[in-house]
């Protein structure tokens, strides 16, 4: 089995969370249910990639790798991607949940 990489932007907002928790739980149910989990070979299973901004992530997992970066800056965006670079060669899905909240003053 291959490793399906998910990159996940605005991972701790509200879908963008839920999205990184379901992956992961989805790894965790996987790896138990099959066996294939394997800490010496990093090419089977599930990885997330989960961007945050300004809100620090509150969980974290063995498949999941945590990326600050803010989509409005190009020096971020960059130094996101050399990031995943360093831990894979490719992504599979690229989910962006990323939103700005506007209320009313």
């Amino acid at each position: 089995m291959n490793t399906k990489n998910y990159f996940i932007i605005g991972g701790t907002g509200g879908i963008g969370k839920a999205m990184v928790e379901q992956l992961v739980q989805t790894a965790t149910n996987e790896h138990a249910s099959t066996g294939t989990h394997n800490s010496t070979n990093p090419n089977t299973g599930i990885r997330v990639f989960a961007t945050y901004h300004k809100s620090v992530p509150d969980f974290e997992a063995e498949n999941l790798y945590w990326i600050a970066m803010d989509i409005c800056d190009e020096q971020s965006i960059k130094q996101a991607a050399d990031t995943i670079k360093q831990q894979t060669t490719y992504i599979d899905w690229v989910i962006n949940c990323a939103g700005l909240l506007h209320t009313k003053t």
